[in-house]
């Protein structure tokens, strides 16, 4: 056997097992995706069972604890929210400004979406905002919208700007 014949059993040899780990890896995310269907699933069936105890159809001890302490958890959910309200009621304001409820970034009065997470604003009107109006820093390009330079998703449309246009 001669070094070519060896060089040219080692590169077969290298080939085969590149292409067994492609194959390995095409399998391992047909494997993810099918867990993420059931993960999508069980999360239906809960929120399906949890709508049936909400109608009083469920009669399970398991379930029905289960279920008790979603309705705790919103309970206390509210309960954070309140005490956020009165926070803001008790602090001392130059301008009016709102939090965000999911991110608690500072959101301007009239916005519709928040700069830091792009979560919509619950009680939003159409009309912008004029303090957004009044920025010339940057314009959304999805809505014409003036704004922050440091805004990472537009208030008016949610646009999400990405990383190169923040800068």
């Amino acid at each position: 056997m001669t070094i070519f014949d060896k060089i040219g059993e080692g590169v077969k040899s290298f080939t085969e097992k590149a292409s067994d780990v492609v194959e390995a890896s095409k399998i391992a995310a047909k494997i993810n995706a099918e867990k993420n269907v059931i993960t999508a699933l069980k999360t239906q069936i809960g929120e399906l069972v949890f709508s049936q105890h909400q109608e009083g159809k469920i009669s399970d001890p398991d379930l029905l604890a289960l279920c008790q302490k979603i309705t705790d958890s919103q309970a206390t959910i509210n309960k954070f929210e309140e005490d956020i309200v009165n926070i803001k009621k008790e602090t001392p304001k130059e301008t009016k400004k709102n939090v965000c409820k999911y991110c608690g970034a500072e959101v301007k009065e009239n916005a519709k979406f928040c700069l830091e997470c792009g979560s919509k604003l619950e009680g939003c009107d159409e009309e912008p905002c004029e303090e957004v109006k009044a920025q010339e820093d940057k314009q959304c390009p999805s809505c014409n919208e003036k704004l922050d330079k440091e805004a990472k998703f537009c208030p008016n449309c949610g646009y999400h700007f990405e990383e190169k246009e923040i800068l």
